[in-house]
């Protein structure tokens, strides 16, 4: 388990200003490259996507400019990737199986990336469908079978339900693409336990699919817009979400109520939450990303929160 107090007192101020590395860091190592902060070798950066390495104890941070690492120790960037990885997914039973999308350094796009090896490489296992090259801005890998995947490109839904071999479209019906948080695409994820339920936040509310994708009704719009949903992987009926009417919330009823949970969270009218992750083993530990490069973290559940990192 991450050692919460101890990351937040090491990490917090990595991103606001250049921190030196401490001596009981430890020394860089091929592929691990201790950094100040993610605009280090760019300039400017921008996150795209969490994901937790609990074999390692690392928060796993994609970006604009390739993968980074979270640690008790520090900010490191892994591998020597610097293409824009966006759709991020972790293998929840497996953190060195990643999944990624996105944009390559000189433009274009990636199809689906897959890396074996925790981030240090990548492969392209996926270019699309009728002869397109996807773009997946918004991917999530179900916990409840791992060999699923749906991702999201100009109005269609992909699926794959065997690593990312083979894809096919599925209908998506009554999906609303429109006004998308996850740039321009509905945040998906999916649930724990069921690999046939996947959730879309969505400009319009929060929707669900119960058929893999096929049909899409509004589960909620109590909440109004909702710009990213978390699941806890241990009871899927606990949801966590960036809302329009009560901030960061939390619905024990899988959805269809809520209640506001912004304790410790500063966020601009602006800003808004992208991404939740959960630790795979402890869903007390939880962390969000938001577009302004903020990451936050509870040890509680979702109860309170923390800065572990600042963006610009």
């Amino acid at each position: 388990m991450l050692h919460f107090i101890r990351a937040i007192l090491l990490i917090t101020a990595v991103l606001v200003t250049a921190v030196a590395c401490t001596p009981d860091q430890p020394e860089a190592v091929p592929g691990i490259q201790p950094v100040d902060s993610i605009y280090e070798e760019f300039g400017y950066n921008h996150l795209h996507g969490l994901g937790y390495d609990a074999d390692n104890e690392r928060l796993l941070l994609a970006s604009h400019f390739g993968l980074f690492a979270l640690t008790d120790e520090g900010l490191f960037q892994l591998g020597p990737n610097r293409d824009d990885l966006m759709g991020f997914s972790a293998d929840p039973d497996n953190p060195t199986i990643l999944y990624a999308s996105g944009h390559p350094q000189g433009g274009g796009n990636l199809g689906v990336l897959r890396s074996d090896d925790g981030g240090q490489s990548w492969q392209q296992i996926f270019t699309g469908l009728e002869g397109e090259t996807v773009d997946f801005h918004s991917m999530t890998i179900s916990p409840a079978d791992p060999q699923r995947l749906y991702g999201a490109f100009q109005g269609r839904l992909y699926v794959t339900r065997d690593g990312g071999d083979s894809w096919q479209a599925a209908a998506a019906e009554g999906l609303p693409w429109q006004a998308g948080f996850c740039w321009g695409a509905p945040c998906l994820t999916a649930d724990t336990a069921d690999p046939n339920l996947i959730y879309a936040a969505t400009a319009v509310g929060l929707y669900h699919s119960q058929d893999g994708g096929e049909n899409w009704t509004l589960l909620s719009d109590t909440a109004g817009a909702v710009s990213s949903i978390g699941i806890d992987p241990q009871n899927n009926q606990r949801l966590l979400a960036h809302t329009e009417r009560y901030g960061i919330a939390l619905s024990e009823d899988g959805g269809q109520s809520w209640q506001s949970h912004q304790e410790g969270i500063q966020l601009n009218e602006a800003e808004y939450v992208f991404a939740f992750t959960f630790h795979p083993q402890n869903p007390q530990i939880v962390f969000l990303a938001t577009v302004g490069n903020q990451v936050y973290g509870s040890q509680d559940g979702g109860q309170t929160w923390q800065l572990l990192m600042e963006g610009m």
